[in-house]
């Protein structure tokens, strides 16, 4: 398609009258898109194995435990690309996304308790440093 000789208002029109209506969404895979998803679902598993790594290393300061859980989440995602391209199969591909969604969430939820967790002790020590002197 091209963007630049169209309006948005055309695409968005033709988008939503293309064959994909409903709930089924059909996907054709070139082998250029195949590479990408090989390589992605590497980087997720990497990155899931690093993350239980950070996370063990983590526990010796409690903070640490819930970013195994987040590797493990990363890794599953990971793994359950890989398995999409070996299967071809719809239900590894719906997990591959609930996996994701899983670590997401819990990835926020732990960012923002770190941050919380990191403020509040900074503000503990700047007071003990200014009650000190």
């Amino acid at each position: 398609m091209d963007f630049e000789n169209e309006n948005r208002e055309e695409y968005q029109e033709n988008f939503y009258l293309s064959e994909n209506t409903g709930d089924r969404l059909t996907l054709t895979l070139d082998d250029l898109t195949r590479k990408y998803i090989k390589w992605i679902a590497l980087y997720l598993k990497v990155l899931g194995i690093l993350t239980i790594i950070g996370g063990v290393i983590y526990t010796i300061f409690i903070i640490g435990i819930p970013l195994i859980f987040i590797g493990m989440k990363l890794f599953k995602s990971g793994d359950y690309l890989t398995q999409t391209l070996i299967s071809k199969n719809e239900e590894d591909f719906k997990k591959f996304f609930e996996e994701g969604g899983k670590f997401v969430k819990y990835y926020v939820i732990y960012f923002i308790f770190s941050f919380v967790i990191v403020t509040l002790l900074f503000l503990f020590i700047l007071t003990i440093g200014l009650l000190s002197s």
